[in-house]
């Protein structure tokens, strides 16, 4: 078999794919997958930017009600905002290892941005009264040049819809091959659907997937999950208690579950000599989640890491319908918010 090939991809063909561990997993035969660190700080940028517009819209709401309700907030905004910077930076991590290319912004660097927009040379626009729009093209662009110059594979397929970039693309593939010796090749998105046709063209018709011992799979995951919802005690007297770890207001999905999971490494090395978490640590990504009556033993976190880490590896295929099963089983702690009554309601 031929050496693999290099695939990268663009911020936005990160907004249109989405499932990222699906782009890496369905490649892995043909390409070695890499993403862009300025990629992944745009993206976390834009979260960022979401989640500020929900905090002023809170605070707008403060002072609408504040005659008859308040607002506590749980975390601050620049608080909340770390946890998602560090949550997603976590996942891209887990799913792209050492194929994350970096960028510098030193003042060399800095410099020659300028140089090239003064010059308005590709990325920018070379149109008489173009702007100097393409900052974090060309930040991107010098990074795979630096990069490719002495790492990765001969060729590279940069996947991407910016017309910066694909109105460019002859000028480009000529600067790559002089400063790095190696062939790039700028295709559109729609270039990942195409492989995905041709993979799947090649395909025995009788080709099915078994996962093996799937009863004794599905059991595990819910013994497992399950056991992060409550815990079981009996007294000195032998009576028997459940008690909650946590409740929720708004039910945990797929993409919830995967930031956890992403997350719960770090979360138990930094409490490593504790027997006990509570869920808010583990679980509060936002404010929709309260502790409950007692912590979550730090060995069932223990289990679950395995457990999300051994299907990732064996069944990467099926993880979304993994994360998907777990966030049903602790949506059974999820408790609907109280509303007044219209009794309450009443001016006396």
């Amino acid at each position: 078999m031929s050496e693999k090939k290099a695939f990268v991809f663009d911020t936005n063909f990160i907004i249109q794919v989405k499932k990222l561990n699906d782009v890496v997993t369905n490649l892995q035969d043909l390409y070695s997958v890499y993403v862009a660190q300025i990629s992944i700080n745009e993206r976390i940028a834009q979260q960022c930017r979401e989640l500020k517009d929900l905090y002023d819209e809170a605070e707008k709401n403060t002072d609408r009600y504040k005659r008859f309700a308040s607002i506590q907030f749980s975390r601050t905004f620049e608080e909340t905002c770390k946890v998602y910077q560090e949550g997603i930076q976590d996942t891209y991590s887990a799913a792209f290892g050492n194929n994350i290319i970096p960028f510098s912004l030193d003042s060399e660097t800095f410099s020659k941005v300028v140089d090239r927009a003064n010059q308005k040379l590709p990325p920018f626009s070379s149109a008489k009264d173009a702007s100097d729009k393409g900052f974090k093209d060309c930040i991107l662009w010098f990074s795979l040049l630096t990069y490719f110059k002495d790492n990765g594979e001969e060729e590279v397929v940069f996947a991407t819809d910016d017309t910066a970039f694909r109105n460019n693309a002859d000028y480009l593939i000529n600067e790559f091959q002089e400063i790095t010796g190696k062939v790039i090749c700028i295709k559109p998105n729609s270039f990942y659907n195409e492989i995905l046709k041709g993979k799947e063209q090649e395909k025995p018709e009788d080709q099915t997937f078994n996962v093996q011992d799937l009863e004794s799979i599905r059991e595990q995951i819910n013994e497992t999950i399950e056991s992060l919802r409550n815990v079981y005690y009996v007294n000195e007297y032998g009576d028997e208690y459940w008690y909650d770890t946590f409740t929720t207001t708004k039910l945990f999905d797929k993409d919830y579950m995967r930031v956890v999971f992403e997350d719960l490494s770090r979360v138990i090395r930094e409490h490593i000599f504790e027997k006990t978490i509570c869920a808010t640590v583990v679980f509060g990504l936002d404010d929709r989640v309260s502790n409950g009556d007692t912590e979550i033993p730090i060995e069932r976190l223990d289990n679950s890491l395995k457990l999300y880490q051994n299907i990732k590896k064996n069944y990467p295929d099926f993880i979304d319908q993994f994360l998907e099963a777990t966030a049903k089983i602790l949506n059974r702690n999820y408790r609907e918010t109280s509303t007044s009554s219209e009794e309450d309601d009443l001016p006396f």
